[in-house]
């Protein structure tokens, strides 16, 4: 019973997060976004993809600081995410959906979840918003 209230407040969590980010909020990570953003007003759609674009560069900037950045591993992550390509493959696309998802999981949506299961009462220390 708990693993299903749990699940629910994550699946509240991940949903506020990512509006409150500017994003299409997605619980899958693998899932395709352009299947949301069909119902989506032109205008409004155009906005969620360049916040989207705007919390990937600030995630791969983040991925490359994590070490002594060395000129070979930058330019794997730039393989990784297609940077600089006029037309990201698939796999960039999924990758960068990916370390969007996980930059905001951990910086926002784990913690979130456990004060909420944990503390409920007190307010969390977290914010939703970057």
């Amino acid at each position: 019973m708990k693993n299903d209230v749990v699940s629910d407040i994550r699946r509240f969590v991940i949903h506020t997060v990512m509006m409150e980010a500017g994003i299409v909020p997605l619980e899958d990570p693998y899932a395709d976004v352009n299947r949301a953003l069909r119902d989506v007003d032109p205008e409004e759609a155009r906005r969620l993809k360049r916040k989207f674009r705007k919390l990937w560069r600030k995630a791969c900037r983040k991925e490359k600081s994590y070490k002594p950045a060395s000129q070979s591993r930058n330019e794997a992550i730039d393989k990784k995410y297609g940077v600089g390509s006029p037309r990201p493959s698939r796999r960039n696309c999924r990758n960068r959906k990916l370390s969007v998802y996980f930059a905001l999981t951990i910086e926002r949506i784990d913690p979130l979840v456990k004060h909420i299961v944990n503390d409920p009462e007190s307010p969390p220390s977290v914010s939703l918003v970057p």
